[in-house]
């Protein structure tokens, strides 16, 4: 039996769906993983957790939400910067480096499309910071059971596919629908499991839980939303449940594909294009950018994110009288 505040399982979990949406972003990839797009909701429902387990308490004891937010910026910026570099100098929106979309292209970020889901984290920690973290458990979960219901109606309804919500302009009410449902989820996993110090079970079958969260993502055909809004509804907030209750016992490994996941995240796409015209099979493209990943990770990402916080940190204590 373990407890703790570092969810190895969680981790595993975190890096096999960035995997998966890279392979889904992959030419002929959606063959292979046809319902990658739906690890962007395991991302939601897990950043719900992690952002209740590390800021709810502290923002209810005085951690002013402006301090909250440029943490937040602190964690995301580096990669996303980085990542969108590359597609400014090729001509690109030049806003995608401060993660504002472009407002004459139909989607988003056109050359860096996954970050639709960047600027919808950064919306769900202004709702966070503004006060989300005070309401009861019971509001929360009247919330969640709200965000479902309208998300199965915006399913069911005459409107785009389930994997374009909220990366276009015109899926923005979707997008924000397709949010709040696992981010709230993620808040009362946290508030119901590890916020109650649930023990947990050290075992090598917790590695079933993100295995069987991407084998649950393959079977999903990119098309049909009736079967994403099943994962949604059904496979996300059991994933979550067993995440949090079993823990693999391998945690380097675990370690390292949440160390990647979200470099692989903000690169892959462009180093997809890149690689493929270059020639690279699919398979070794896959392997470079995850070992890129973890590289950048290490030289770029972590440092640089560390640097930033601490500069927010020495201007917090600045600010405090002696």
């Amino acid at each position: 039996m373990m407890q703790g505040s570092r969810y190895a399982t969680l981790d595993a979990m975190r890096g096999m769906a960035a995997i998966a949406v890279m392979v889904w972003h992959t030419p002929g990839g959606s063959d292979l993983v046809p319902g990658g797009f739906l690890a962007v909701d395991l991302f939601f429902a897990m950043s719900g957790f992690v952002i209740a387990m590390s800021y709810g308490e502290r923002l209810a004891a005085g951690l002013p939400a402006a301090t909250f937010m440029k943490l937040r910026i602190a964690r995301l910026w580096p990669m996303l910067f980085l990542g969108a570099v590359p597609t400014v100098l090729v001509g690109g929106w030049a806003g995608s480096l401060i993660l504002v979309p472009d407002p004459d292209a139909r989607s988003l970020f056109p050359l860096t499309p996954v970050y639709w889901s960047l600027l919808f984290e950064m919306i769900a920690y202004v709702v966070f910071a503004c006060g989300l973290y005070r309401l009861s458990t019971r509001t929360l979960v009247l919330m969640c059971g709200t965000c479902g219901i309208m998300l199965a109606a915006l399913v069911l309804g005459k409107g785009p596919p389930f994997h374009e919500f909220g990366a276009f302009w015109f899926a923005l009410p979707h997008g924000l629908a397709r949010l709040a449902f696992p981010f709230v989820l993620g808040m009362l996993a946290y508030r119901h499991l590890a916020g109650a110090n649930a023990v947990r079970k050290e075992t090598a079958l917790a590695w079933l839980v993100p295995t069987g969260a991407v084998a649950a993502m393959c079977m999903v055909p990119t098309k049909d939303d009736i079967a994403a809004l099943a994962f949604v509804l059904l496979a996300v907030p059991a994933a979550l449940l067993f995440a949090l209750r079993f823990e693999v016992p391998q945690v380097r490994i675990a370690d390292r594909l949440s160390d990647l996941s979200y470099p692989l995240y903000c690169i892959h796409v462009t180093g997809l294009l890149v690689l493929d015209a270059a020639g690279v099979p699919a398979s070794l493209s896959w392997a470079l950018l995850i070992v890129l990943a973890l590289y950048l990770d290490k030289i770029w990402d972590r440092p640089v994110r560390n640097w930033l916080r601490d500069v927010l940190t020495r201007r917090v204590r600045s600010r405090q009288p002696a």
